[in-house]
């Protein structure tokens, strides 16, 4: 205790003071490089499957486009208006099949390949009950 009453006021003083400086100077290099390493990752999570969402999301457009058609075939009374409505639905189908395709490029693991394989089994499935309603329709 002798020790530190012989010190100066301001060396008690600016030594807490340096001492916050220092600590200061540490916490902002840390956050800084925490900065980097959030937005890299953001970067890279955005390159990835922005694209991905908007991909699906046009999937999701065009299904509603040929549930559209399904229903307006089957409430169509003449022949033209039908066959105009399954030339579209084909259009469609092609685009949809372009952006699967697109979609499957995109798998990068196995849990991503059976969820897309599962969808696969389900759009043959909505395909072949689609050509039935337009059978039946017509």
């Amino acid at each position: 205790m002798k020790k530190l009453d012989n010190v100066s006021i301001r060396f008690k003083v600016l030594v807490p003071m340096l001492l916050l400086a220092l600590m200061l100077v540490v916490v902002t290099l840390t956050s800084i490089s925490s900065l980097g390493s959030v937005m890299k990752a953001s970067t890279q999570i955005s390159e990835k499957y922005v694209d991905n969402i908007e991909q699906i999301g046009a999937l999701s457009t065009s299904f509603q486009s040929l549930n559209r058609m399904v229903f307006a075939s089957c409430t169509a009374n003449d022949v033209a208006t039908k066959k105009s409505l399954a030339a579209e639905a084909e259009e469609m189908k092609v685009k949809i099949d372009g952006i699967c395709d697109v979609l499957e490029t995109k798998i990068s693991s196995g849990e991503q390949s059976e969820v897309y394989q599962q969808f696969q089994g389900n759009y043959l499935l909505y395909l072949e009950s689609f050509g039935k309603a337009l059978e039946y329709s017509g």
